[in-house]
């Protein structure tokens, strides 16, 4: 087995690994029996965008267990996406340090909850393939999978190759299912929000008519700052948008995001009482994902908007910067106008903080491309007209 790594520096990783293949060989020689597996325990433990594009590896997954009891480890603010999947039958709440949101618990936390569900499962399968997530799921599985590419998958007894070639990562976690020879569909996301959100949306939004209204969602600010686009950007956005419809009152453009962001978006986007709205934080995350599913249209910086419009299978345009490959993190429907500039020579950087002089890659869409593909996206999937 020849590993493929995603990390940069992993001289050190592949000598681990090596001894590791060494001393724990017989992981691997454990057979997977699908009729044994009961029990099993699925590891997310990152962000909601994550959470939403699990959705199809959830279906898949059940699909092939119909029987079987399915539990997912989450974060606590991914919670209320797993409520959204019909799927998972436990969901269980742990804040690890990393991948932290400032939500991070201590690893005293971490110890109880490896020590409670010490080999409780059947199947244990982790998607993210970090170290210390192929750590838990060895513990807590009788039978683990998951990925090596950055360390430790000889812990596991099924270890996936990750390929070297363009993938989205819903194809990358239904490898997973068919490295255990499982049978997988096309990937199609899902999510199925409770009834009473689309009601208690519309009561907080009273001055919205949905069936009238010229409802547009922009979702200017992503948890990671180098994916966000310029806010003057879009006030010329909203500028066009309002000189197309003659500031007729039945458009509005609904500025979402959390409450964290409601100060941002106050200050530098320019708000119109009559056809502009800051809802940041207004919402509750599932009236959020309502609002997101009866728009006719979103426009959205890389975050977990984009996923959540996806899985309604509704049209959107995307503004990507080159912190990460489109291919592999891009809306994962057929209706969607994405732009992604890749002319930064740090593209794509992975990052936080833009190493570039210049954020090149999100000044590089300018607000006319994005209305010229806004009055495409409208025409060709005939929303309403005001």
């Amino acid at each position: 087995m020849r590993r493929i790594y995603k990390n940069s520096n992993v001289g050190v990783i592949k000598f681990i690994d090596y001894l590791g293949d060494i001393i724990l060989f017989y992981k691997k020689k454990k057979k997977f029996n699908k009729e044994n597996i009961k029990k099993i325990l699925v590891v997310r433990l990152d962000h909601i965008g994550d959470m939403v594009l699990l959705s199809s590896f959830l279906r898949n997954l059940k699909n092939n267990f119909p029987n079987s009891e399915i539990t997912v480890l989450c974060r606590r603010m991914t919670k209320d996406v797993l409520e959204c999947i019909p799927y998972v039958d436990n969901i269980q709440v742990l804040n690890v340090p990393w991948l932290s949101r400032n939500d991070g618990e201590n690893w005293k936390n971490i110890l109880r909850y490896l020590i409670k569900h010490y080999k409780k499962y059947d199947l244990a399968i982790d998607l993210r393939g970090k170290p210390i997530h192929n750590i838990i799921v060895s513990l807590v599985g009788k039978y683990s999978t998951g990925y090596g590419y950055y360390g430790l998958g000889f812990l596991l007894n099924k270890e996936v190759i990750w390929e070297n070639k363009p993938k989205h990562i819903v194809g990358r976690n239904l490898d997973i299912l068919k490295a255990l020879d499982l049978s997988v569909d096309n990937g199609k996301l899902g999510l199925k929000v409770d009834k009473e959100y689309y009601e208690s949306l519309k009561s907080k939004l009273d001055f919205i008519e949905f069936d009238r209204d010229f409802v547009i969602v922009c979702h200017p600010i992503s948890g990671n700052k180098c994916k966000n686009w310029l806010f003057n950007y879009w006030n010329k956005l909203n500028n066009l948008i309002l000189n197309e419809y003659n500031n007729n009152e039945n458009l509005k453009i609904l500025y979402g995001g959390s409450k964290n962001n409601y100060n941002d978006i106050g200050k530098n986007i320019n708000i119109d009482n009559k056809n502009i709205f800051n809802i940041a934080g207004k919402l509750s995350l599932k009236e959020y994902f309502a609002l997101v599913d009866l728009c006719d249209l979103l426009i959205s910086v890389d975050t977990f908007a984009v996923h959540v419009r996806a899985a309604f299978d509704k049209p959107l345009i995307g503004i990507y910067s080159g912190t990460n490959y489109l291919y592999e993190w891009g809306p994962y429907t057929e209706k969607k106008t994405i732009f992604q500039d890749k002319s930064c020579h740090f593209y794509p950087c992975e990052s936080f903080e833009c190493l570039a002089d210049k954020h090149i890659c999100m000044e590089n869409i300018k607000p006319e491309t994005i209305f010229k593909a806004f009055k495409k996206l409208r025409d060709t999937y005939d929303t309403k007209s005001i």
